[in-house]
């Protein structure tokens, strides 16, 4: 009970986070058509209502998005550290991080903040030294990114069964968004791409990329307001 709580304020968060960010891309109108549809024709809603970890990941992924454009990095690579404890994979997120570095007046100083994210990478080996007996241990046993990434990309972009495009057919706009987003902010376009583009590929090589008995596309949950964005 206290997980699904927690899921749907860290889903409410994630949402507003993406309010604000693209509230300072675009006008406020286009910030709030485009958390309305992502927040009602999309997997984010469903599965904010849920106890899984994506949501956290997703929101804290938003988190570090908003802090690299607002040119603090060490709130942006905090938030990103902070994700590695719900997921992982939300290493991927680097590129986001890195976007601000790259927008800092002092590029040396801003890339110390890098710390903060090796802080939570330690802070997640810990959890795994002490509950499984390992740091590189994370309770998956001899579960590894072990499928066939053309099987799993189709899977989880085309197939009627786990197709993100079917359980949140408003991400179609992503397809025709990115080119835009491309041409007027083209740093944070890049930043933004490479991370989707990283977390897609990886969720694909995963051994059970359909995710196991949710509903929908849960292992794109975490990139699902970054994919706003491009909408």
């Amino acid at each position: 009970d206290i997980a699904m709580r927690l899921n749907a304020g860290l889903g409410a968060l994630g949402l507003t986070l993406l309010l604000l960010t693209a509230s300072k891309l675009f006008d406020l109108k286009t910030a709030w058509v485009t958390v309305i549809l992502i927040g009602l024709c999309s997997d984010w809603w469903y599965e904010s209502r849920g106890f899984l970890s994506e949501v956290g990941a997703g929101a804290l992924l938003m988190a570090c998005v908003y802090f690299a454009d607002d040119r603090r990095p060490y709130l942006s690579a905090l938030a990103l550290g902070a994700s590695l404890l719900f997921r992982p994979p939300s290493i991927l997120g680097l590129p986001l991080w890195g976007l601000s570095v790259w927008k800092a007046d002092d590029r040396r100083r801003a890339a110390l903040s890098g710390v903060l994210i090796a802080a939570g990478a330690a802070a997640l080996a810990a959890y795994n030294w002490i509950r499984f007996g390992s740091p590189t241990s994370t309770g998956y046993g001899a579960e590894a990114f072990s499928s066939n990434l053309l099987l799993g990309l189709q899977g989880l972009l085309l197939t009627p069964g786990r197709s993100v495009f079917v359980y949140s057919p408003i991400l179609l706009l992503a397809l025709v968004g990115a080119a835009p987003l491309y041409r007027r902010h083209r740093p944070f376009a890049v930043a933004v791409l490479a991370s989707i583009a990283a977390y897609v590929f990886t969720m694909a090589a995963w051994h059970s990329w359909d995710g196991g008995w949710t509903w929908g596309s849960r292992l794109l949950t975490p990139i699902l307001p970054l994919v706003g964005l491009l909408c």
